[in-house]
C-alpha cells in the first residue's frame, strides 16, 4: 500500500495521462412497462398541481404498484394543497416504512398525534442539545449500544465530535450509525484504511441528490483514497464528476488534476450571455451496462432496487437518489457494495442526463471600484475574495458580531494591531474604506507571520474567519506530515471549513480572471502540506515588511 505522499504525486502525475480519457456511453435503465410509466408520470403530475382525484384514478390502473408509496408520500408533503392526518400518517408507515420518506413522515406523525401514543412503539426520550453534549455523553452512546441498554439517540454531530476529538475509531462507528459518510471516509483516511474511505467517499460522489460543494469534494477525495488503495485507474473518472462542478473548491483541483482548461467564460464585458455551453464532459460515471447479470439480479430481487431504477426512468431524480444512497447504505457485503455502485453508475447518465461541465461565469466575481487611494499590499485577488465572501462588497456592512466594514475587522483587533484605541471606541471609523482595507491587509500579514499559520494561505484563510486558535487544534492531532487537504478537513468548525474553500475557489477565480497564475492550485493539486502565499506573487516581501508598509500608509 502506498504511503500518503506517493500517493499525491501519483494522483497529480495523471492530470497528462487521463485529460482525453471519453467517457463511455450507456444504457438506459428500465424497470416500468411503457404503460406504466406512463400512468406514474401523470400521477406524479397531477400530484404536483394538487390534483390528486386524476392523481388516485391513474395509480389505479398500474399494474407494477412499486411506486405508490412515492406518490402518496408527494400527497402526503404537499406545500399548498393537503394537510396529512396522523392516522394517514401512520398508515403510510404501515404499509411503506421501508422507503426513504419513513423518517420524515415519523416526524410529522409525531407531532400530528393526538395522545401521547408512541411512534413504532418507542417512547420518545429527552436528547441532550447539541451545545450540552460531552464527549463523555457520546462515549455512554457507544458503551449503551455495545451493551444493550437504553440510550438518548444519536444526533448527526455525534461523529464529528468525535472526529474532533481524535477518536478516529469510534468516529467511524458512530459515522456507520448516523450515515455521516464524509466524516467515515476522513477518519477511515486519517487511519490510512484507504479501502473503507474510498467506499465512503464513493457514496458520496454517485449521489445525485448531494450539494455539488460537498459531492465534488467526496468525488476528488475518493479519487486520492482511489490511488492512496493502489488503483489508480478508478481515479479518473472520479475526477470528472468532481471538474463537473468548476465554481467549488475541489472541482477546480480537479481541472487542474485532468489537465482541463478552466472553465470560466470571461467574454467581453460586460460579459453578455453567449448561450448554451458545449458540453464539454460528461459525468464519469457514465457508462454502466445495466444488462450485466449480477445488475439484473439486483434488480430482481431487491425491492430498493427496482424503485430506484424505476423512478429514474420517470425523472423522479431526488427519489431515486435517496434510494441509492440508502442501497449502498445498507450493503453490509464486498460484492453488496460492489453491486450497489454499479447499479449508480448505471443510472448515472439518467440521473444526470442535463449535467454537463458547468460553466464559471466571471459576472460571479466582481471586481468593483473600491473609490480609495490604498496600495494593495497583499494580493489583489486574495483581498477581492475575501471582500466578496464577508461582506459583498458593501463598505457599510456590519455583522451580528460586531464586524465592521468591507473586509470585516473587529474592532477589538484593530485598535490592538494599529495602537489606535478610537477604532475600538468609535468602530464606524472602520466603515470608511481605506482604513478597512489598511487594516485588513495588516491582519492578513500579521496572521501570515504566526508560527502555526506559516505563510501558507489556506491556514492564512482559516485564520482569517475563526482566528490562529482554529488552525492549532487539527495541528496537535495530525502532526507536521498532513497534506493541507487533510488540515484543513480537520478544522473543527465547519463554517471555517466552508470559509476557506469559498474564498479559496474565489481566489483562483479572480487571478484566471486578471490573467494571473494559479500555482498554488498546482500545490494544492500535487499534494503540498503548505502553500506559499508568495507562490502566485514571486519576490513578495516578508509578511513582517508588508504589515508595516500596510499600517504605514494613512493616518491613524
Amino acid at each position: 500500500m502506498k504511503s500518503v505522499r506517493s500517493a499525491a504525486i501519483a494522483l497529480s502525475a495523471l492530470m497528462f495521462v487521463v485529460a482525453g480519457a471519453p467517457a463511455r456511453a450507456a444504457e438506459a435503465p428500465k424497470a416500468l412497462s411503457p404503460w406504466d410509466a406512463q400512468l406514474y408520470a401523470a400521477a406524479f403530475d397531477a400530484v404536483k398541481r394538487g390534483d390528486f382525484a386524476s392523481a388516485d384514478q391513474n395509480t389505479a390502473r398500474v399494474s407494477d404498484k412499486s411506486l405508490l408509496g412515492f406518490v402518496e408520500f408527494q400527497k402526503l408533503f404537499h406545500p399548498t394543497a393537503y394537510t396529512a392526518t396522523y392516522a394517514e400518517l401512520m398508515a403510510w408507515l404501515d404499509k411503506y416504512a421501508d422507503l426513504p420518506g419513513a423518517q420524515r413522515v415519523r416526524a410529522l406523525a409525531a407531532k400530528r398525534k393526538p395522545t401521547e401514543t408512541s411512534i413504532d412503539g418507542v417512547v420518545p426520550t429527552t436528547v441532550t442539545p447539541a451545545g450540552q453534549r460531552t464527549w463523555e455523553s457520546i462515549d455512554a452512546v457507544l458503551n449503551a449500544v455495545q451493551t444493550g441498554e437504553r440510550f438518548e439517540p444519536l444526533t448527526p454531530k455525534a461523529a464529528r465530535e468525535a472526529l474532533n476529538a481524535g477518536d478516529l475509531t469510534n468516529a467511524r462507528k458512530l459515522a456507520a450509525e448516523t450515515g455521516d459518510w464524509w466524516v467515515a471516509g476522513l477518519a477511515a483516511w486519517r487511519q490510512r484504511d484507504y479501502e473503507e474511505a474510498f467506499r465512503r467517499f464513493e457514496m458520496i460522489a454517485l449521489d445525485v441528490t448531494e450539494d455539488p460543494w460537498v459531492r465534488s469534494g467526496g468525488a476528488y477525495w475518493a479519487a486520492r483514497a482511489a490511488v492512496a488503495r493502489g488503483t489508480p485507474q478508478d481515479a479518473p473518472e472520479l475526477l470528472r464528476v468532481a471538474a463537473q462542478f468548476p465554481h467549488t473548491f475541489y472541482g477546480m483541483i480537479a481541472e487542474r488534476q485532468l489537465g482541463l482548461e478552466p472553465a470560466l467564460r470571461t467574454g467581453p464585458q460586460p460579459y453578455l450571455p453567449q448561450g448554451a455551453q458545449p458540453v464539454v464532459m460528461k459525468t464519469a460515471a457514465a457508462g454502466g451496462d445495466l444488462a450485466t447479470p449480477a445488475l439484473q439480479q439486483l434488480i430482481k430481487t431487491s425491492p430498493r432496487a427496482k424503485r430506484a431504477v424505476a423512478l429514474a426512468q420517470l425523472g423522479q431524480t431526488m427519489d431515486a437518489g435517496l434510494e441509492l444512497r440508502a442501497g449502498m447504505a445498507a450493503a453490509r457485503t464486498e460484492p453488496e457494495r460492489a453491486d450497489w455502485t454499479a447499479l449508480a453508475m448505471a443510472l448515472n447518465d439518467q440521473l444526470s442526463a442535463s449535467r454537463a461541465r458547468d460553466v464559471v461565469d466571471a459576472r460571479d466575481y466582481p471586481m468593483p471600484d473600491l473609490g480609495v487611494d490604498v496600495p494593495f499590499t497583499v494580493d489583489k485577488a486574495l483581498l477581492y475574495a475575501l471582500m466578496r465572501r464577508e461582506s459583498r462588497f458593501n463598505p457599510s456592512a456590519q455583522s451580528n458580531v460586531g464586524a465592521y466594514g468591507l473586509m470585516q475587522v473587529m474592532p477589538s483587533t484593530a485598535a490592538w494591531l494599529t495602537g489606535d484605541d478610537k477604532l475600538a471606541k468609535k468602530p464606524e471609523l472602520l466603515l470608511d474604506p481605506a482604513t478597512n482595507l489598511r487594516v485588513g491587509q495588516a491582519y492578513i500579514a500579521y496572521l501570515a507571520s504566526q508560527g502555526p499559520v506559516g505563510n501558507d494561505m489556506l491556514r492564512v484563510i482559516a485564520a482569517y474567519n475563526g482566528g490562529p486558535l482554529r488552525v492549532m487544534d487539527p495541528a496537535k492531532q495530525l502532526g507536521p506530515d498532513a497534506d493541507v487537504l487533510t488540515f484543513i478537513e480537520s478544522i473543527q468548525v465547519p463554517q471555517t471549513r466552508v470559509y476557506v474553500e469559498e474564498v479559496m475557489a474565489a481566489y483562483w477565480a479572480y487571478r484566471r480572471i486578471l490573467g494571473q497564475d494559479t500555482k498554488s492550485l498546482d500545490a494544492v493539486a500535487a499534494g503540498a502540506k503548505r502553500v506559499d502565499m508568495r507562490l502566485d506573487t514571486p519576490g513578495a516581501s516578508s509578511p513582517q515588511i508588508v504589515a508595516t508598509a500596510a499600517l504605514a500608509t494613512g493616518e491613524k
